[in-house]
């Protein structure tokens, strides 16, 4: 029996590391769904973050008053900020 090994004499060039483990892919992975607790939390969150942002959109695209002209949104802008400022009622 002959005794053949092999040493390699020069080292193999690094390979890139798989997409799923670095960048944002790779955070969100391992920071984000890690586990199925992780997993679940993570989409509630997210949902809970669409609804607002769907309603401060609707609130800030769509007026709530109909006004005639720029004097009386002017008033009724007054009227609100007198109402919001004003104290409350004593022991409150």
């Amino acid at each position: 029996m002959s005794d053949i090994s092999f040493v390699r004499t020069e080292m193999l060039p690094p390979k890139e590391p798989p997409a799923s483990e670095v960048g944002v892919l790779g955070w969100m992975r391992a920071n984000l769904f890690s586990n199925w607790f992780n997993s679940v939390l993570t989409l509630v969150s997210l949902y809970f973050v669409i609804q607002i942002l769907i309603g401060l959109i609707t609130w800030a695209w769509v007026p709530t008053w109909s006004a005639g002209s720029l004097p009386s949104v002017v008033s009724s802008l007054k009227s609100w900020a007198a109402r919001a400022t004003m104290p409350g009622p004593a022991g409150a």
